[in-house]
């Protein structure tokens, strides 16, 4: 009786795994290390994560509390010091900053920068602007500090601004100012930053330097290797399947991809490139020859988007997705993936889990190049997993 009991349970577990689009993969080389969820071990949903090498110690960003988390065990490092006060976690780790709002200057806030362990670094100020700033860029472990100042209306809709670039001293290392709102793309070995305006796109070492301009309207873009490559996807309609290689000077070269582009991946040393295209396709660019090979169809029951990348090393890129149920405009989107693969398209590591609440950034992922751990999070969990190496 007890053996028919186990049989059967094991048969209602293959068919919900079934049912869910998950995959006991025979090809999986990684494992996960630690889950927890948002009602049990951590208060309020992450914003960003980080992992240490050694995978023992990672730290979760909320908007109002920093976590360590060692062998699983959380603890709190640094809480919401003002009521309003939110949390800004870099890349990678090394610092953070909490950002409070100004009373008198709506949408505006003063800046204090911490190390990882909670030491005061510094308050980030600017003499000739003392309201405050618009937005604060984090490049990886504080490599890039960046603020963004609205000069001529205070609201940030329109007009000037100036972007100020920092040392982890809060000494002020350069400052431009440009016309109109930028959105940024920020270089995954911290050393540079990419603003990208309606007219051109600029990039910047991590103390200020002009290292770059490139003109036309950007949708998409990645920059790495110190501004030394580009990855741009036009801004008009009739060109959303293009993407322009560029590399500093001369004029950039024009791949077409055989899909709309959402997504551009750069490798920190600049070696490899992904393109993630519709309806869960992805591509891998080679840079020097300008070659798009689309990787295989990953083993994901159903329809699927790929909503985020990034290279954990030259050869493996990390994946999250969110998994389709139904047809528009009754769809919903119950099921999210975390997934590794190699240039071959072989999934190296997978993850999938229930999403209760589906958003174009869940589920998220964080990871640092060179290492084998990936984090990945919705508004209900967090997990960290190992890449076998």
């Amino acid at each position: 009786m007890k053996k028919w009991f186990l049989l059967l349970c094991a048969i209602a577990i293959g068919c919900l795994m079934a049912q869910a689009g998950l995959s006991a993969a025979a090809d999986q080389q990684g494992k996960v290390v630690w889950e927890l969820l948002t009602s049990r071990d951590f208060s309020g949903p992450v914003q960003k994560a980080a992992a240490e090498a050694d995978g023992r110690t990672a730290y979760l960003a909320t908007m109002t509390t920093l976590y360590e988390v060692k062998d699983g065990k959380t603890r709190i490092i640094a809480e919401q010091p003002e009521k309003e006060s939110r949390l800004a976690l870099a890349p990678g780790g090394g610092v953070y900053a909490y950002l409070t709002p100004n009373p008198a200057w709506r949408g505006l806030f003063s800046a204090r920068l911490f190390d990882i362990m909670g030491k005061k670094l510094t308050d980030l100020q600017l003499k000739e602007f003392p309201h405050g700033f618009g937005a604060l860029y984090l490049g990886f472990r504080g490599n890039v500090i960046v603020t963004s100042s609205p000069l001529d209306d205070w609201q940030g809709l329109g007009g000037r601004f100036q972007f100020a670039f920092w040392s982890r001293q809060g000494e002020a290392l350069g400052k431009v100012v440009v016309e109109g709102r930028h959105s940024v793309a920020l270089d995954p070995s911290g050393e540079s930053i990419l603003l990208i305006g309606d007219k051109e796109a600029t990039a910047f070492s991590s103390s200020g330097k002009e290292l770059w301009r490139l003109a036309g309207s950007f949708r998409k873009a990645a920059i790495a290797k110190g501004g030394a490559v580009a990855l741009l996807n036009p801004a008009s309609a009739k060109e959303i399947d293009r993407v322009l290689i560029f590399k500093g000077s001369g004029e950039p070269t024009v791949v077409h991809a055989p899909t709309p582009v959402h997504g551009l991946a750069l490798s920190a040393d600049g070696s490899s490139a992904a393109v993630i295209g519709d309806r869960g396709r992805y591509f891998f660019l080679d840079l020097s020859k300008a070659d798009l090979k689309e990787g295989p169809r990953l083993k994901v029951e159903g329809a699927f988007y790929i909503f985020n990348a990034e290279f954990m090393d030259s050869g493996v890129l990390a994946l999250g997705l969110l998994r389709r149920s139904g047809e528009p405009p009754r769809e919903t989107w119950p099921y999210g993936g975390i997934l590794a693969v190699d240039a071959k398209g072989d999934v190296l590591l997978r993850k999938e889990f229930p999403v209760r609440q589906a958003t174009a950034s869940m589920p998220a992922i964080d990871v640092t190049f060179g290492s084998r751990y990936i984090i990945g999070y919705t508004n209900e969990m967090a997990v960290l997993m190992e890449l076998k190496k």
